[in-house]
Parts: C-alpha cells; sequence; structure tokens
C-alpha cells in the first residue's frame, strides 16, 4: 500500500512540476495501464526478470518461493503497480481539481512558488479526498493478493483461507483483515478535524 502511494505522489508530481502540459495525455495513459489485465502485468514483470537473467546472469529478485528462497520483492510490486496507476489517475484529477479553486490564484498572486503551494495547501485538501477512495482500494489490492500469492507460490493469508476452509479459520481471517482496518479508519476519522469533514 505506501509503495503504491509512493509511486502515485511521483507520477502526480512528476507530471505536474514537469509535464503539465501533457497532462490529460498523461491520463489517457494511465487509463489504458489501469486497463491492463493484473495477470498481464505480473507476467510481464516475471518474463523481464527471465529475460535479464538469461542474458546476464544475474537474478534480480526471485520468481517464486521454493523451500528458503522468500519471493517479496517482486509480488509487492506486482501488487502495487496496479494500485499505483490508479492512485496516480486519482490524485492527478484532486490535484487538477484543487488547482482551479480560487485560493489557489491568490497563492500565486502572493508570489509562492508552484511546488510550495503543492505541499502546503494542496496537499491536505487532496489527502482527505484520497480516504475516500482508499478503502475500495485496500479491498481491490486485497483481491489481487490470491493472485500475487498463487503465481508467486507465496503462503499468505489467503492461501491461508483456501487450503484451510473451515468457517472458524474464514471467520479469524476476515477478522484479522477487518478490525485493522475499521481501527484505522476509524481512529483517522476521529482525528480529522471537523471543517474537513464537512461539519461545523
Amino acid at each position: 500500500m505506501m509503495l503504491a502511494l509512493l509511486l502515485a505522489f511521483m507520477i502526480t508530481y512528476i507530471t505536474l512540476l514537469s509535464f503539465k502540459r501533457y497532462i490529460d495525455k498523461i491520463k489517457i495513459v494511465l487509463t489504458f495501464l489501469e486497463s491492463l489485465p493484473d495477470l498481464f502485468i505480473i507476467v510481464t514483470f516475471q518474463l523481464i526478470v527471465l529475460i535479464i537473467f538469461k542474458n546476464t546472469g544475474w537474478l534480480i529478485f526471485n520468481l517464486a518461493s521454493l523451500g528458503d528462497e522468500r519471493s517479496i520483492f517482486l509480488p509487492a510490486i506486482c501488487l502495487s503497480i496496479p494500485i499505483s496507476l490508479l492512485f496516480g489517475r486519482l490524485l492527478l484529477q484532486q490535484y487538477e481539481n484543487e488547482l482551479r479553486k480560487s485560493y489557489i490564484e491568490y497563492a500565486i498572486s502572493k508570489g509562492l512558488s508552484f511546488f510550495y503551494i503543492l505541499n502546503k495547501h494542496v496537499l491536505r485538501n487532496v489527502i482527505v479526498g484520497l480516504f475516500s477512495y482508499s478503502k475500495t482500494i485496500v479491498w481491490f489490492m486485497l483481491s489481487n493478493l490470491i493472485i500475487i500469492e498463487y503465481l508467486f507460490n507465496v503462503n499468505g493469508i489467503t492461501t491461508f483461507l483456501i487450503e484451510y476452509h473451515t468457517s472458524e479459520v474464514f471467520a479469524l481471517g476476515v477478522l484479522l483483515l477487518y478490525i485493522p482496518l475499521f481501527l484505522f479508519y476509524k481512529i483517522y476519522h476521529l482525528l480529522l478535524p471537523p471543517m474537513l469533514k464537512g461539519e461545523k
């Protein structure tokens, strides 16, 4: 999740700071890449690793977990890429909406740098909007875990739930996933200032 967010913010800031005039085209590219099946992305990354290994003899990442050899980084990347594309497109839309508002023109008229405006004024408003999408994205990421764990032979939570498909194990697994997320969003909502919640 954090890797996906980091990649999404990198895409957004690079676009806004260096390629702002091409923002519409970049959003089209992100939408296209986002529409690619997750399985296609995973297999593509695996093929890239295999091609590099075949040509150089250097195995960048383990392609699958086997015995004591654990595949960690490549599954994390494959899980993060689709989410980062979605996050990136949403962030660009959020930033665009904020940059059209009058307070941005006022900040620019005061001589504030564009980078400062993005970080100081726009970011905090964008984060609030981003959280409204994050719940859907979290469940989307969890659903992708099934594919990731199967293709990389990773014994994770979804593999555990599938192998031990009893009602008790399923209930415990769901609770282990749900409770941390529930507490996180509940604490965030409690700490969020009333003004940002839309309350008086």
